[in-house]
């Protein structure tokens, strides 16, 4: 055989050797989920307080919120958190500085629902999110905080969720949840919501190995003694984005508290994505600029699984028809392992289209990462 060959043959191993640890850690991190509690526990019933959630040793949570000039979406979320069957919390929506309307429909919120408060961040600056989520932070009445996007949908049962499982911890839990770009037409969603599923699958593999490092700052939630033990951002201030992934990281690297993930149907956020290939890789751009920050081995375990997953489609150039095999072994190898993930996650209609999401998915990983990396995010 030849060099070549034996360099695909290498990567091939590396690709089955990340793929078959993250499939066992998937599968061990969604049984801890499942088992750590479900979303029909802490539901309140008839409307009251969660009775239920009460007797398990549960209390009230307060959803923070971030919003800067979102008056378009807003409502959507407002609506679905008064919607949500877990009763007991409150939602603090943190304005950073909106120039339209944003402030002004939450205020409007918070008169009919006095469970909504609308708080101004005083001195609006870099990083936004995080410093407004500070501001959030510090503002709640209670210490078991959920956390999501002023442009999400939340599903009813979200809350309920994330409370149960707060519940199971001894009051120092870091709840990691799953974010979904919302369905729609074309190829630009599919590899948009191709590569959020990937990252969930990536993220549990990793937490199913105590070894967490990504999270999803649109559906998360932890104790305050949890944010308090890491310094809150402290540690990620450099960095516009990894509010969420920075912060699990640091909460792993301290060890301060028990990271579960969770992905129940129930519980999955669907958000709204771009609709133009340049508005998504300026958002990725933007989200994988934290990467900058992450630990030295973090940074080594990404370079392995991504950059040996985008050299393999080279296979076929250097080493001709054996390396077209070598390519197609790593295609049905993702396909077989992401299938179980992919199907818990609402997302089996990418199935089919594996081979293609996953040249697209390394075109973006040859290029949107290193872009993130090197350049960094200069606006949010």
């Amino acid at each position: 055989m030849t060099a070549m060959l034996w360099i695909m043959l290498g990567l091939l191993t590396i690709q089955v050797l990340y793929h078959a640890a993250l499939r066992v850690g998937w599968s061990r991190a969604v049984a801890r989920g499942a088992a750590a509690g479900s979303p029909g526990a802490a539901a309140a019933g008839g409307g009251g307080l969660a009775g239920s959630h009460r007797a398990a040793g549960g209390g009230p949570v307060s959803v923070v919120v971030a919003a800067r000039d979102e008056q378009d979406r807003i409502e959507t979320l407002l609506r679905a958190l008064a919607g949500q069957t877990f009763r007991d919390f409150e939602v603090v929506i943190v304005d950073d500085g909106s120039v339209d309307r944003t402030a002004a429909i939450v205020h409007d919120a918070a008169a009919r629902d006095p469970r909504f408060r609308l708080v101004e961040n005083p001195e609006p600056r870099a990083p936004r999110k995080k410093n407004a989520l500070m501001v959030g932070i510090q503002a709640a009445r209670h210490d078991r905080l959920a956390f999501t996007d002023a442009d999400c949908d939340v599903p009813p049962g979200w809350l309920a969720g994330l409370a149960s499982t707060l519940d199971a911890g001894s009051g120092r839990t870091l709840v990691v949840g799953v974010g979904l770009p919302t369905r729609a037409a074309g190829m630009l969603n599919a590899l948009q919501r191709w590569d959020a599923a990937l990252a969930a699958y990536a993220a549990g593999g990793a937490i199913g190995w105590n070894r967490p490092w990504l999270a999803k700052g649109s559906n998360m939630a932890y104790d305050r003694a949890v944010f308090d033990a890491v310094g809150g951002f402290s540690s990620g201030l450099a960095s516009l984005s990894g509010d969420d992934d920075l912060m699990v990281q640091e909460v792993a690297r301290r060890g301060v508290g028990t990271v579960v993930f969770l992905a129940d149907a129930a519980t999955i956020v669907p958000s709204p994505s771009p609709d133009t290939w340049r508005g998504w890789v300026r958002q990725k751009t933007r989200h994988t600029s934290a990467s900058r920050h992450y630990s030295r081995a973090v940074q080594v375990h990404l370079a392995l699984y991504h950059g040996s997953a985008t050299l393999l489609w080279l296979a076929p150039v250097v080493a001709g028809l054996p390396g077209l095999a070598v390519l197609a072994a790593r295609i049905l190898i993702v396909a077989v392992v992401v299938e179980g993930p992919l199907r818990r996650l609402g997302s089996a209609d990418l199935i089919a289209r594996a081979p293609v999401l996953d040249y697209l998915h390394a075109l973006y990983h040859a290029v949107v990462p290193a872009i993130g990396f090197f350049r960094g995010a200069r606006r949010w």
